[in-house]
């Protein structure tokens, strides 16, 4: 039973099934809120069989508030992603499981990048091009690589909007055709990162 008036907030022993899971994902750094709501003798918050208590910096309070025992997690993060039973004694044992989860961890792509050792050999309209195969941290995200060229220079280390490109290169070496002779190209080499390019 989500209490809609919290933000995070979770409250279990009163209508739910004690069978079912309650699974939630609440966002990280942001407060979550554990309450059982059930009369009886005794009832505690549990995980991996332990009593959760008090723990400072990790759970901001565990509690009793009129009959609730209430699990105050300040700021939510991947630690605090388990299981919880919330289990109640009266004339018998109930146990109430909540599991709160992350979202998948994403791993950022890094963004194309410029290759090492370029060479150019420019015969007519012909022009062979060579690199040195990526290495290091990211090289493991390339798919192959990207040509693009222009006979305009750059101010920068990109090259100008309307270059001409090649993709799909998985060797260190390519051969462009079709070029003017007399006229001075300028090429960019970069590793293609699943197809951004």
């Amino acid at each position: 039973l989500v209490n809609p008036s919290a933000i995070n907030t979770i409250r279990v022993g009163r209508t739910d099934d004690p069978t079912t899971p309650i699974t939630i994902t609440p966002t990280l750094s942001q407060p979550v809120q554990l309450e059982c709501d059930r009369s009886g003798i005794s009832k505690n918050w549990f995980t991996n069989g332990t009593a959760v208590t008090n723990t400072p910096g990790d759970l901001s309070n565990v509690a009793t508030k009129y009959i609730r025992r209430i699990i105050t997690i300040s700021s939510f993060s991947r630690s605090h992603a388990k299981g919880y039973t919330c289990s109640v004694s009266a004339n018998s044992l109930s146990t109430y499981p909540v599991i709160l989860e992350t979202s998948p961890s994403v791993t950022p792509i890094p963004p194309p990048f410029r290759v090492q050792g370029v060479m150019l050999t420019k015969i007519g309209t012909s022009m062979n091009i060579s690199w040195t195969a990526v290495t290091g941290t990211g090289s493991k995200y390339a798919i192959g690589y990207v040509v693009r060229y222009s006979t305009k220079s750059s101010t920068t280390t990109d090259p100008p909007s309307d270059a001409m490109k090649r993709s799909g290169i998985t060797d260190t070496t390519t051969t462009l055709t079709g070029l003017q002779s007399g006229i001075t190209y300028y090429v960019w080499v970069a590793a293609e990162i699943l197809g951004a390019g």
